[in-house]
């Protein structure tokens, strides 16, 4: 009714409309007015679509005199969400895809996922350095994007096969060679468990 600009969330605004419904509130029958105010908002003065002519208010909404009611309340800004990259190397071999479990805090903590790396970081040494794995990659799969709370992750899906394995690796690292044809309860995240159901 006030055209009151910003969004209610913003320190002023919540201000200025506490001053406004203190002024308005009566001393007398306040639970009955409060709930026509929140059936006035509910059925007439709604953000889309309000029915103006409907209302007991019109004549005196600033609003509807400068033809843009719907513009009210002022809605919050979406907060920009920045975008993290990875590679996930699906790496395969006789025994199965290899998984590694996560740090038990931080994103998907605990839980079993592909071997990680940068988008610009060379797949093959990386497997060979980290994991002491000598593999072959293919072309990367289509990028899967997932989103957090607060930020974008863009995932690149790298195929890759085993072709030589220096000895002692697997215990060093505590990995595991999974068979996406047999699941088992194992910890997957969103993501990890899409991409698995692809090699199936």
């Amino acid at each position: 009714m006030h055209r009151i600009t910003g969004p209610p969330s913003r320190r002023a605004v919540e201000k200025r409309l506490w001053e406004l419904a203190d002024r308005y509130t009566p001393r007398e029958r306040t639970a009955d007015y409060n709930q026509a105010i929140m059936d006035l908002g509910a059925t007439v003065c709604r953000r889309r679509k309000p029915l103006c002519i409907e209302c007991p208010l019109h004549r005196l909404c600033a609003a509807r005199r400068h033809g843009d009611p719907e513009a009210y309340p002022t809605p919050a800004a979406r907060p920009h969400k920045p975008v993290k990259a990875l590679t996930m190397v699906m790496v395969r071999s006789e025994k199965g895809v290899l998984l590694e479990q996560r740090p038990p805090t931080g994103v998907w903590g605990g839980l079993w996922g592909f071997p990680e790396c940068a988008l610009e970081a060379d797949v093959p040494q990386t497997m060979q350095e980290r994991y002491g794995l000598v593999v072959e990659t293919e072309s990367p799969w289509p990028r899967l994007r997932h989103t957090f709370s607060h930020f974008h992750l863009d995932i690149t899906p790298v195929p890759a096969y085993v072709r030589d394995t220096l000895p002692g690796v697997m215990e060093k690292h505590g990995l595991v060679w999974y068979k996406p044809q047999f699941p088992d309860e194992r910890g997957l995240s969103v993501p990890v468990k899409h991409l698995l159901q692809k090699l199936r």
